[in-house]
């Protein structure tokens, strides 16, 4: 079953953690809870009894990083009144 929306935007915070805690090999710090609902939702795969990313999980991380990246540019900040260069 798909989670409700809520629940989806929290795993969507979550996802980048999970992620790197399969990196380094630390699938058993993600709550069997996330996991199930990540493999719900199709952003984490079983592999051979490990954890996987799958292409929608990845594109959902691209998406969270360009998020990320346009929260702040230089360009915005300069066009502070206060900020800008004398």
């Amino acid at each position: 079953m798909r989670p409700n929306p809520l629940r989806i935007a929290l795993l969507r915070n979550a996802l980048e953690a999970a992620v790197e805690a399969l990196h380094h090999r630390r699938a058993s710090d993600i709550p069997d809870d996330y996991v199930e609902d990540f493999v719900a939702l199709d952003w984490l795969q079983w592999h051979g009894g490990s954890l996987r990313l799958t292409p929608a999980g990845d594109r959902v991380c691209d998406d969270l990083r360009a998020q990320a990246s346009d929260a702040v540019t230089p360009r915005r900040a300069l066009r502070h009144p206060l900020l800008a260069p004398a």
